[in-house]
């Protein structure tokens, strides 16, 4: 029988050198909260329960931001109530753990690089003592806890560098703080910490030593040391979130996306790209993002909680929000569309285009300079440059309907409510607040007046009006 999983996070610092009102572990990492990475992490990793430690200050923001972004009613919250190390902050998150007897992962809330298969390893580890540690070697260690080993290479202990002598700051193996520990040797060794250093606080890293005495530890160093690490401040955050972004996108890559621009391009975690899509520079995609096999995004461009069929092309600098396009569809450049907008397949929405709550049926055109709001656009028709579809009287919206193959000419005005049938064509410049037939012609704009002659006269008013304004001047 495999063993039970849990996993302790902590998470109660408020990250002073981040210098925002915001908690550290709640600042954004490729759209996700820093401690909403490590969380989905003991997820993968089949943690249950797993508690995050955080402070009286910092619970219910902690709370909401995981309701929001992970959910998971398992999820426990225990609370340091006073900032006193490390150690103190281990033994509030494994008094949440009342009864459990199988292994606890522990870690910080701010290590959004961590893989799963890294955690698999450190389990492994495990196997062979009561405390398995995750550690890296580099060659400027300066700021990180040192592994202290024995001549035959046994862990024996982690000090932290303001406690370290001499000989130990010369050490290159670092302490990653991740640990994976048997529960009845970590409720021991926590029980038993003193703060016996600089800081005057319990040490978490003063488990490893108790291990030492009571079964061992094991030291399992990283492969890659970007995956430990942590965000202290803003730069740290940039610094993670674009080594979080190369690995995304490489992976991306890899499974058949054409991305033109690593650097220049964002796709959240939750984005779904299909083989053949192309990404051009400056794509930032995020949220729920669909994007289907063919399509091609041309930078730059925003794409948040949408989809976007097989083969559509997004040319540059549109800004697609909860929209939809189905196949072969076509918008920009220079458009936007906002929630609950919808391009059927093979409908067209060029430039300085704006959709809102509103339906572009299929093989349907707006091209040129238009705003449709609230509205269902019918198969096939055409929507002039310049057309506004006014669906707000300043206290309500309203609809408007245009059936198959009904022609709007430029410059007009639709006032809503209203509908136009099949075959309905409307003449540039029109003013319509009254339901069209279907195939009717409506026009509703002023009579042409045509005055042979007029204009000289005009012009030699109009001059006349200059020069006494001018005389007023002097």
């Amino acid at each position: 029988m495999s063993r039970q999983n849990a996993a302790v996070i902590l998470a109660a610092g408020l990250g002073k050198r981040m210098q925002s009102a915001l908690p550290k572990v709640l600042h954004p990492c490729a759209e996700l909260p820093l401690v909403c990475h490590v969380i989905r992490l003991a997820q993968a990793c089949n943690c249950a329960p797993i508690v995050v430690v955080v402070s009286p200050a910092t619970k219910e923001p902690v709370q909401e931001a995981v309701r929001q972004h992970v959910g998971d009613a398992a999820i426990r919250f225990a609370v340091q109530a006073e900032p006193r190390g490390t150690g103190d902050a281990a033994r509030a998150g494994i008094g949440a753990l009342d009864g459990f007897a199988g292994d606890v992962l522990l870690l910080y809330g701010d290590v959004p690089l961590l893989q799963a298969q890294t955690i698999e390893r450190l389990r492994q580890a495990r196997q062979q003592a009561c405390v398995a540690l995750l550690s890296a070697k580099v060659a400027q260690p300066s700021g990180y806890g040192r592994v202290v080993r024995r001549a035959d290479g046994q862990v024996t202990a982690i000090v932290e560098e303001k406690d370290c002598n001499d000989a130990q700051r010369q050490l290159q193996e670092i302490n990653a703080g991740v640990y994976v520990c048997e529960a009845g040797v970590l409720r021991t060794a926590l029980a038993g910490l003193t703060p016996q250093n600089a800081q005057n606080e319990y040490y978490l890293t003063d488990i490893v030593a108790h291990a030492a005495g009571h079964g061992g530890a094991q030291a399992v160093v990283v492969h890659d040391v970007d995956e430990i690490r942590g965000v202290n401040n803003r730069l740290d955050l940039y610094e993670a979130t674009r080594a979080l972004q190369d690995r995304l996108l490489r992976q991306h890559a890899l499974a058949g996306v054409a991305v033109q621009d690593v650097a220049g391009s964002f796709v959240g975690l939750d984005v779904v790209l299909e083989p053949d899509v192309t990404l051009g520079i400056g794509v930032q995609l995020y949220g729920k993002t669909v994007v289907r096999r063919g399509a091609v995004i041309e930078g730059p461009t925003v794409v948040r909680d949408s989809e976007i069929g097989p083969r559509c092309v997004v040319h540059a600098f549109c800004h697609l929000e909860q929209a939809r396009m189905d196949e072969d569809a076509s918008i920009g450049p220079y458009a936007r569309l906002r929630p609950q907008a919808h391009l059927k397949s093979h409908a067209r929405v060029g430039n300085f285009v704006e959709l809102k709550k509103a339906t572009l049926g299929e093989g349907a055109k707006a091209n040129h300079l238009a705003y449709i709001g609230d509205a269902e656009v019918g198969a096939h028709s055409n929507i002039g440059a310049g057309t506004i579809f006014c669906n707000y009287d300043g206290f309500n919206k309203h609809r408007t309907q245009l059936g198959s193959r009904v022609f709007v000419g430029s410059n007009s005005t639709l006032v809503a409510p209203l509908q136009l049938r099949d075959g309905a064509f409307v003449a540039a410049g029109s003013t319509l607040t009254r339901d069209v037939p279907g195939d009717a012609l409506a026009l509703g704009r002023a009579q042409q007046v045509i005055k042979e002659g007029y204009a000289n006269k005009l012009r030699d008013r109009f001059a006349a009006q200059q020069q006494a304004n001018k005389k007023k001047v002097l």
